[in-house]
């Protein structure tokens, strides 16, 4: 019944070849938690100054704002 399924594959060869999964298992855990190791650096560009989009954002929003009450603005 259910021996056709690619689930029922997978789990027969994972199943036949269980240490080489366990071992590429480990490594993969261990290559991931090494990025821990990288730090937050990437992410300290987010921070510095307004990106192109967010300005012309705010150029958009100068351009077209209006004080009037009962005027709707669609922003994104």
């Amino acid at each position: 019944m259910l021996e056709g399924r690619a689930f029922y594959k997978l789990g027969e060869k994972v199943y036949d070849h269980h240490k080489k999964v366990l071992i590429i298992g480990i490594f993969l855990c261990l290559m991931m938690g090494s990025l821990i190791s990288m730090g937050p650096n990437w992410a300290e560009s987010w921070g510095e100054g307004d990106l192109e989009s967010v300005e012309a954002g705010d150029l958009r929003d100068s351009a077209f704002a209006s004080d009037e009450e009962g005027v709707e603005r669609f922003t994104l």
